[in-house]
């Protein structure tokens, strides 16, 4: 039969193969659950860092939109007052037309009544 020696040999081959694969699997679990309690810092860490991200774009459009509605309404204001004073200046030039036109008369009358008296 097979010596005692060969089935000793035998069971100290499986028994450290056995044991070699029960440190590798408890090395694997190990390192999984080292893994996976960091993915879960990770994924609370980026969470976080989401949540402030999408805080500052609502709040960056919130600032924004009455913003560029403020500078429509002063470019708005700017259009109209430009218009305004176009229309001042030519109304001043129709003013000085006017004035002068009277001006022009009143020295016309004037040189009659001078000729006259």
């Amino acid at each position: 039969m097979i010596d005692t020696s060969l089935i000793q040999l035998i069971a100290l081959i499986v028994t450290i193969v056995g044991v070699a694969i029960g440190a590798g699997w408890a090395i694997f679990l190990f390192l999984d659950k080292k893994v996976s309690e960091g993915d879960k810092e990770v994924t609370k860490k980026v969470d976080g860092d989401v949540q402030k991200l999408h805080l500052r774009i609502n709040g960056v459009e919130r600032e924004y939109i009455p913003r560029r509605e403020h500078d429509k309404e002063i470019n708005r204001i700017h259009d109209d007052t430009k218009q305004i004073r176009d229309l001042i200046i030519a109304g001043n030039a129709e003013h000085k037309e006017l004035i002068q036109a009277q001006n022009a008369r009143i020295d016309k009358v004037l040189m009659q009544i001078s000729i006259r008296g």
